[in-house]
């Protein structure tokens, strides 16, 4: 064999080496990128999974809470006759006042982990849901204003609670 041979050989070895060292880096790289994007995707669902179990949660009693005002506030009668119904019925202002503030409180903080997610659209309708409850605890019990404006908070409500459910499902399917 002469040293031509053996430079041929050497790099046919080399080079050959190199190509597959190459596409194996690539093919590395590749295949961390898949796993990235899979643990990301996985944590952005068990947080949408929290926010909504959260979201439900607090839903839930404010579905409770507006319906009883609601409730109550069709019935005739005095303010303070409608506050005593409330009272012997289990609702007691100051702690209604205290639960409603800590279901707000927790809606801010759905909001927040919605928008650090990225999700500022989710966060606005959870921003309007608020609100909204926000007008219809606002209204108490005094009845002042008509059954069709609180029929009207009440289905917008219910409406918002979907939307935002509706939004959550497609995020969680979507990330």
């Amino acid at each position: 064999m002469t040293w031509v041979e053996v430079a041929s050989d050497a790099v046919k070895i080399g080079l050959g080496a190199f190509i597959g060292g190459v596409f194996a880096f690539l093919t590395a790289r590749q295949a961390h990128k898949i796993r990235l994007n899979e643990e990301y995707s996985r944590r952005r669902r068990d947080q949408l999974e929290k926010i909504s179990e959260a979201f439900e949660r607090v839903s839930r009693f404010a579905t409770d809470h507006v319906a009883t005002l609601h409730a109550v506030a069709d019935i005739k009668g005095s303010k303070k006759e409608k506050e005593a119904l409330l009272s012997v019925s289990g609702h007691h202002p100051v702690d209604d006042h205290e639960a409603l503030m800590d279901m707000l409180n927790e809606l801010h903080s759905i909001e927040a982990r919605l928008a650090l997610l990225a999700m500022h659209h989710i966060s606005e309708e959870v921003e309007k849901y608020r609100q909204a409850l926000t007008a219809a605890s606002m209204e108490g019990v005094g009845g002042k204003e008509s059954k069709t404006r609180r029929e009207e908070l009440s289905a917008s409500i219910h409406t918002q609670r979907t939307i935002i459910f509706t939004l959550m499902a497609l995020a969680y399917k979507t990330a």
